[in-house]
């Protein structure tokens, strides 16, 4: 994504997987969250379901998504919709293990993007969080 505020990448050599994801900030909010994959079925899918899951939210609370999370969401009948994967994957030993490992692989890259964006710079640097700053504003109100 030309113009990424940050990039991440994660995967395994060993079997192929490789998963990028380029994030883009406005404050302290994702706005726009692309990714590539190769490698497998379920590194294609943890992408297209990660990116539309931190779009627009706050780049703390991108960070917190868990992997097992996004593995569900991977086993759900959203991710048939939106995937085209056949019925057999929820049930098949070999594939749930590559769930896994392509939700952790997906969560690792955007990481991966968080921190890049910290060390180009453009990263939203406020250490205070959203719920606190609407505790300081009420009480500065009183």
């Amino acid at each position: 994504m030309a113009g990424a505020d940050g990039r991440g990448r994660a995967g395994d050599d060993g079997c192929g997987v490789d998963i990028s994801v380029f994030i883009r900030f406005a404050g302290e909010d994702i706005v726009e969250a692309r990714f590539t994959a190769t490698g497998s079925s379920a590194a294609i899918a943890a992408g297209s379901l990660l990116t539309p899951m931190i779009n627009g939210t706050h780049w703390r609370q991108a960070a917190a998504l868990p992997a097992p999370e996004l593995a569900g969401a991977l086993r759900s009948g959203k991710a048939r919709e939106d995937t085209g994967a056949n019925e057999d994957t929820r049930n098949n030993a070999v594939s749930a293990t590559r769930i896994e490992n392509a939700s952790r692989f997906a969560i690792d890259a955007l990481h991966a993007s968080i921190e890049d964006s910290l060390h180009r710079g453009p990263f939203p640097t406020s250490t205070v969080s959203p719920q606190r700053r609407d505790r300081r504003a009420l009480r500065a109100r009183r």
